[in-house]
This record gives C-alpha cells, sequence and structure tokens, in this order.
C-alpha cells in the first residue's frame, strides 16, 4: 500500500465518519505496532 493511499483513506474515514484525521492516524499505528509483536 503507498503512502498516498493511506492519505486517501485516512481522508475518506475523516469525512465519512467524522472521526479527526489525527484519531484515524493513531489508530493506524496501534495497529502496525501490535502486527509487529
Amino acid at each position: 500500500m503507498r503512502g498516498n493511499e493511506i492519505l486517501r483513506i485516512v481522508d475518506a474515514i475523516h469525512r465519512d465518519k467524522n472521526i479527526d484525521k489525527e484519531i484515524v492516524f493513531e489508530g493506524i499505528e496501534q495497529a502496525i505496532l501490535s502486527a509487529a509483536r
């Protein structure tokens, strides 16, 4: 997955669900950290 794809997905979640982009990024970060363990 490319970086620009992630940004588009985050933007779509932000618009569709009205969730702050920072919250979405934090969730992605936590998921990556969890998967790396």
